[in-house]
Formats: structure tokens, C-alpha cells, sequence
């Protein structure tokens, strides 16, 4: 049986440090954020731990079904509220503690030396239990609760357990050290029943070592027994919180009800959270003699553990009693009570001989039991805890795995479906990538010579000289300087509301170049370009104001209105000489001209200068009359000649045209600079996702390894059969 037993114990052994060789590496995968694992909020995983492929039940977990890497109380009403880092650091916080606790389960099972710790509620018993158990009055007991801290038992086999200072009190548990004088103090039995009894004590835990000869529960034990007492689960808040962390370093469980008070609200959901680890719980329901309707009792109470402790239950024959270990205590503490003579039975207190012989058999029996559960049952009272423990936990890792391979597989999904709408985005950029500049440059072009042609055309079809010079108003020969003035103002302003008209033409068409240039951006790209809108864009402030678009008109001298030449040729003088050969005949005005110097001496002089002075006003008066007609005309060419030169409109056209190119351009480069940077982005996100699908995947297929190695070593814990 030995042999045997440490064959399971090396097995045991084994699978806690496999366990904790796994947990290890998702602790660390986890903390460096490379493999972050998030608790699980919902999704299918099958109820024995199964991949949700196969034909087991399916049902939907949440955080609230994990117990050993569940969140603290106080958090999961919490947990909708915090985010999911705030989670992960819950996580890890767990996984470390699960992974201490492996390390502490891994020295526990390897000691020979088992742990019993003896709880429940107040005034239960505990500590008299203890005393009945080592038949040495060495924990004060009272009717009131009076344990205040825990207190441990260790059997001894050397002669230091003979010091009179045979206790060792530990103000911090976690420090001490039996070889370090210093992480302890030394002290009676008596002070410690003190220090025990004292609600002021600083003390955490008083270890008592005891030699075997006087250790009557370890007297027949082939490996040491540690009993440890405890205060009351409802003494204190903290001491009971303390208690449950306790109870990670023991092996058996005692756990005593007080047969009046059945099972507590406390002690259930104690005895719960023990079972997690530890299927088989000692249970001890003391006081029973005291209670008139025992059957009753016995009832109650073997259905509510049936109800927490299942496999308890199942035992009941072994693990549950009933007993007064009080009254025992008493009968063994009478130096003549001998169980085999009756007539000891005056110095008890019991209603008649039979009542003293079977309190003491039933203690007997627990006695018994609970040795035979401790000692020759070590696999069930020290290795199937461990077994317990690993199998819970590593249920509990392959749900937190499988959940959260099941949310990166989702996110790869989504991903994925994110990726192949990007990738057709992207591919038409980069096919229009090179064509889009040269098409909107090549528009940009179209629409500025366009432009341009219509400005020039515009200009000249202005067709107003001839009217206004002709309706304007001649006032004679002496006036033609103001009537030269007249004519030009009204042509300069007849000018201007033209060429207001060649600018509100050339920003239509600029408005209109906008809309061809986004026309072709869209054609290209419209996943970039389908909000792009001709509001948002303003060409008018682009153009210079009309007035500065041409200089005054030019003046022209009077002498260019009287041109010389034209007035020495044609009808003028024609009409002149005909008036004169009618009134004196062309023969006799020939000899006259001929006679004209000779006449300074003759009788005739005055007469004939008097007919030469009458013959030229009469021509002058020709002269004068159609002097009108050729200063309109004359003004009629020369300004038609400046209306129609570049100062006009090759000038002023150019002058629009380059604006229009100019703002036109600003826009091409917008939204070249717009498509270049969609480009980018469009890039620079594909990057980012691709990177991110194979961060996933990497997770993924990490996910995959740990859940098989998780299933493996889950699977073979469970094959094995203790």
C-alpha cells in the first residue's frame, strides 16, 4: 500500500507541475501583452470542458461560472462597467495566484506530514473536539466563543518538545521560520491559552509542538498529523477571510456544526467553496446529545450536506457523525473512568450507564474514521484534493481559452471581411494612381484655352463705336475738343460694363472647370471623391475687379479729327470750284486768275478781291458743312482700331485666363494632394490590418496549442483513477 501510494503521490506530483508549467507560460504570454487572455463574457463551450464541436451539452458561460479564476466579489458586480485591460489585469492577478498556489499544492502533497484543520461556526466545538481528539486539556474552551486566532498542533519526535517554552507565536505566518528565532516568539502553553483568549492579540497563529507520548491522536500514526484549530467563521470578518485563505495548505477538512443551529448561512458557503478543491469533507455535527428529537436533527442535517457536499454524502457512513465530544472529554479527563466497568460510570455526568458508553464509542469511532481518512485513505484525503483542485482548474483554463479563441477567431473574421473591402479600394487606386494626374492636368488645360477663346470672342463682339459716336450730340466746329471728350466717356463706360461681363463669363467658367476637374477625380476614385461639392469652393475672389482689366481709352488730337489730307481731296474743293464756274464761267475765272496780280494797280482791284474773298467763303461754307461727317467718321475708325488691339482683348483675356488657370490649378493640386493622401491612408491601413491578422492569427494558433495542451493534460488527470 505504501508503495502504491507513493507511485499515485509521484503522479500527482507530476500533473501539478505540468500544470504549473502551463499556467506559467499563459501567465507570461499574458503580462507581455503578446497573448492577452479577457474573461469570458458569453459564448458556446461545452459543459465538460469539450470543444463545442462534438455532441455534448452546449451552454453559454459567463465570468460569473469560473470559480478558481472568477473575479473577487466585489469586482463582478462591477464587471460590465470596467474595460477589457482592466480585465486582462484581473486575469493575470488570477493566473498568478492560481500558479502560487500550485507551488504551495506541490509542497503539500510531497510532505509527509498531513494537515487537518478543525473549523465551523462559533461555539461549535472546535476546540474541545481538538482537546477530546489529543486527550490533553490544551486549547482554553468556554460557552462563549474564545478562539481568536489559529492554532496548530505539530507532532514532535526529539527532545525539544520537553522545553518548558514549547510554543512558537507568529505575529506574521508568512515569514516563519522554525530554524530563525527571530519570525517568532517563544512561550508557555499557559500564555498562549492567554494570548488565545485575548481580542487584542497581535498574534496570527500559535504552533504548539507536541511530543508523540503525549500526543495521543498521532500515537499510532506512521506519518505526523498536524491538527490545527480555528476561530469561528462568524467571529470576525477578517479571521474568516483568513481562514478560507487557510485552508489552501491543508489536507483534510474537520469540519464541526453544532447539532441546534444545523447548517449556517456561514458554514454553507464555507463547506462550497472548500468542495471546489476538496471533494470529501470530514463533517462532525457535535452537541448532539443535547438535542431531544435527534432523529429530526439527523435528518436535517444529512439532507442539507447531501444538498452542499454530494460525495460527502455519499460516505455519510465514514464522514459524517454525530457526536458530544464535551462529554467525551469528560470521561477521559476522570482519572477513574474505566470504559469496560460500569460502575465508573457515577463520576460522569450521563442519564444512565448505556448513554456514557455510547458517547464514548461514537467518539471512538470518529477517532477511528477520521484516522483511517487521514492515514490509511491518504489518497483520498491527501491526493484526491489535488486531483480536485487541477481538474477545476484546468476546466476552468480551457473555458478561458476556448472563449477567448472564439473572440479573436470572430475579430479574424471580421477582420478579414474588413480587408477584402479595403483591397478593391486600394487596387483602384493604385490603378488610377498615375492616370489621374495626367487627366486632370490635361482637363485643366481643355478648360483654361476654352476659357479663354470665349473671353476673346466675348470682347470682340462689342458693337457700340458707331451708335455711340452718331448719337452723340455736335455742337459745331468750336465744341469738336468736348464733343471728342463726350464720345470717349461714354465708350470707356460702355467698355467697362463689357468687360464686367468678360469676368462674370470667365468665373462661370471657372465654377464650371471646378465641376469638370472633380468630374474626372470622381471618374477615378469615387470611394474618394463621391462628397467632393462646388460649394466649398470660391473662384470669384480669384478675379481681379473689371475696371482694372483695361486702361482709359487713348485721346485723340484735334488735328488727327482734322486730317489735312482728307480735307484737301475729295467732294469739298469739288463743290467749292463748281459754284464758282457757275457764277462767273471757268473761262472768265481762268483770266481772272491770270489778271489777279495785275490788278494792284488797275481801277478794278477791290472789285475783284471782293469776287476771290466770295468765291473761297463760299467754299469754306462747303468745307464746314461736311466737317461734321468726318470728325464722326474719324472717331468711328480710331476707336474702333483701339477697341479691336490686344490693349482690349488679347490683353484683358489673357489676363482672365491666367487667373482662372491659377485657381483652377490650386484645385487640381487639392485634389491630387487628397488623392495622395487617401492613397496613403488606404495603404498605411492595409498595413495595419494585415499586420493585426497576423498578430491574430499568431494568437490564434498559440490559442490552439495551449487549448490542446490544456485538453491533454485535463483528460489524462481525469483518466487517472486514485
Amino acid at each position: 500500500m505504501s508503495e502504491n501510494f507513493s507511485d499515485k503521490q509521484a503522479r500527482i506530483l507530476s500533473y501539478i507541475q505540468q500544470s504549473r508549467t502551463l499556467l506559467e507560460s499563459i501567465y507570461n504570454a499574458h503580462i507581455s501583452e503578446k497573448f492577452s487572455l479577457l474573461y469570458p463574457r458569453g459564448g458556446a463551450i461545452s459543459s465538460d470542458g469539450k470543444h463545442g464541436r462534438g455532441q455534448s451539452a452546449m451552454r453559454t458561460i459567463k465570468t460569473g461560472d469560473l470559480k478558481l479564476l472568477a473575479l473577487p466579489d466585489e469586482l463582478s458586480i462591477r464587471e460590465g462597467e470596467m474595460d477589457e485591460v482592466t480585465l486582462a489585469r484581473m486575469m493575470g492577478n488570477r493566473l498568478g495566484e492560481c500558479i502560487s498556489y500550485l507551488e504551495r499544492l506541490h509542497g503539500r502533497v510531497g510532505d509527509k506530514c498531513s494537515k487537518v484543520l478543525v473549523t465551523g461556526d462559533v461555539n461549535s466545538g472546535k476546540s474541545t473536539f481538538v482537546n477530546a481528539l489529543l486527550q490533553k486539556d490544551l486549547l482554553p474552551t468556554d460557552q462563549q466563543p474564545c478562539t481568536q486566532c489559529f492554532c496548530e498542533v505539530v507532532p514532535v519526535r526529539n527532545a525539544f518538545s520537553r522545553d518548558e517554552f514549547c510554543v512558537h507565536a507568529m505575529a506574521d505566518y508568512s515569514i516563519y521560520n522554525s530554524e530563525n528565532p527571530q519570525t517568532y516568539d517563544k512561550m508557555t502553553i499557559s500564555k498562549m491559552q492567554e494570548c488565545i483568549q485575548d481580542e487584542e492579540s497581535s498574534y496570527q497563529l500559535f504552533r504548539v509542538l507536541l511530543e508523540d507520548d503525549v500526543n495521543a491522536f498521532a500515537q499510532c500514526s506512521q506519518i505526523e498529523v498536524s491538527l490545527i484549530d480555528s476561530p469561528g467563521l462568524n467571529s470576525d470578518l477578517f479571521k474568516t477571510m483568513a481562514l478560507f485563505s487557510k485552508q489552501e495548505d491543508i489536507d483534510v477538512i474537520v469540519f464541526l456544526i453544532n447539532a441546534a443551529n444545523h447548517l449556517t448561512l456561514s458554514a454553507r458557503e464555507f463547506l462550497e467553496t472548500a468542495s471546489h478543491e476538496k471533494a470529501y469533507i470530514f463533517v462532525v455535527v457535535n452537541k448532539f446529545d443535547d438535542i431531544k428529537n435527534q432523529d429530526k436533527c439527523k435528518r436535517i442535517v444529512l439532507a442539507q450536506i447531501q444538498e452542499v457536499l454530494p460525495k460527502t454524502y455519499e460516505e455519510r457512513s465514514e464522514l459524517i457523525h454525530f457526536i458530544s465530544a464535551g462529554q467525551y472529554f469528560k470521561q477521559v479527563s476522570s482519572s477513574n473512568f474505566d470504559p469496560a466497568s460500569p460502575m465508573s460510570a457515577s463520576s460522569v455526568e450521563t442519564r444512565d450507564i448505556g448513554d456514557s458508553f455510547r458517547i464514548h464509542e461514537d467518539f471512538k469511532s470518529v477517532e477511528r474514521c477520521l484516522r483511517n481518512f487521514i492515514l490509511e485513505k491518504r489518497t483520498k484525503s491527501k491526493l484526491l484534493p489535488a486531483q480536485t483542485y487541477l481538474q477545476l482548474l484546468l476546466n476552468e483554463m480551457f473555458i478561458v481559452l476556448d472563449n477567448n479563441r472564439k473572440r479573436r477567431f470572430e475579430d479574424l473574421n471580421r477582420l478579414q471581411h474588413e480587408l477584402d473591402i479595403i483591397a478593391p479600394c486600394f487596387e483602384e487606386l493604385m490603378a488610377h494612381h498615375g492616370i489621374i494626374q495626367a487627366d486632370l492636368r490635361r482637363t485643366l488645360d481643355e478648360i483654361c484655352q476654352s476659357l479663354y477663346d470665349h473671353i476673346k470672342t466675348h470682347l470682340t463682339k462689342f458693337e457700340k463705336i458707331h451708335s455711340i459716336v452718331y448719337e452723340s450730340k455736335w455742337n459745331g466746329i468750336i465744341y469738336i475738343w468736348k464733343f471728342n471728350d463726350l464720345v470717349r466717356t461714354k465708350l470707356h463706360q460702355e467698355a467697362m460694363l463689357w468687360m464686367r461681363d468678360a469676368r462674370q463669363l470667365a468665373i462661370a467658367n471657372t465654377y464650371e472647370g471646378v465641376h469638370l476637374l472633380n468630374g474626372v477625380a470622381t471618374a477615378h476614385a469615387r470611394q474618394v471623391f463621391n462628397l467632393v461639392s462646388n460649394e466649398d469652393v470660391s473662384c470669384e475672389l480669384a478675379f481681379p475687379s473689371y475696371e482694372s482689366l483695361i486702361d482709359p481709352i487713348p485721346e485723340i488730337a484735334v488735328l488727327d479729327l482734322l486730317d489735312v489730307s482728307l480735307l484737301l481731296r475729295g467732294s469739298t474743293w469739288l463743290s467749292a470750284a463748281t459754284i464758282a464756274g457757275a457764277t462767273f464761267g471757268y473761262q472768265h475765272l481762268f483770266s481772272l486768275a491770270l489778271r489777279v496780280f495785275d490788278l494792284s494797280r488797275s481801277a478794278g482791284k477791290i472789285v475783284t478781291i471782293s469776287l476771290v474773298v466770295a468765291t473761297g467763303g463760299a467754299a469754306l461754307l462747303v468745307l464746314l458743312g461736311d466737317l461734321e461727317s468726318i470728325v464722326r467718321s474719324r472717331l468711328v475708325n480710331h476707336y474702333s482700331h483701339v477697341i479691336s488691339s490686344d490693349l482690349w482683348v488679347t490683353n484683358p483675356a489673357r489676363l482672365l485666363e491666367s487667373q482662372a488657370r491659377a485657381r483652377l490649378t490650386e484645385h487640381q493640386l487639392s485634389l491630387a494632394a487628397r488623392f495622395e493622401s487617401a492613397l496613403h491612408q488606404q495603404r498605411q491601413l492595409r498595413a495595419e490590418k494585415d499586420l493585426l491578422r497576423c498578430q491574430i492569427e499568431t494568437t490564434v494558433s498559440y490559442l490552439d496549442q495551449q487549448l490542446r495542451g490544456t485538453q491533454n493534460l485535463l483528460n489524462a488527470i481525469r483518466q487517472y483513477n486514485l
